[in-house]
């Protein structure tokens, strides 16, 4: 897992790099109810998505730092962990 401030992007990929998850957005998901466009590519078995300007809202922060995004359009939910 990792997390770049200066591109706001999460990145999760596994040991060979192989399988991985990118959210980049403007803005830092930060608190619930909070609304902003993101870009999200994952991988499949067999290929990439990837989706430009796709609208979260966050729908839960708790203490530990996880958060829960859905996007209602395109049916994507989405758990970040906060790195500090």
């Amino acid at each position: 897992m990792s997390y770049n401030s200066k591109k706001n992007e999460f990145r999760v990929n596994d040991d060979e790099m192989a399988n991985y998850f990118v959210f980049r957005s403007k803005t830092r998901p930060s608190y619930e109810g909070q609304e902003l466009n993101a870009y999200v590519e994952w991988t499949l078995t067999t290929n990439v998505k990837r989706y430009e300007g796709v609208r979260f809202e966050v729908k839960q922060v708790d203490d530990g730092g996880c958060i829960w995004l859905w996007s209602k359009s395109q049916k994507i939910g989405i758990t970040l962990k906060e790195l500090n």
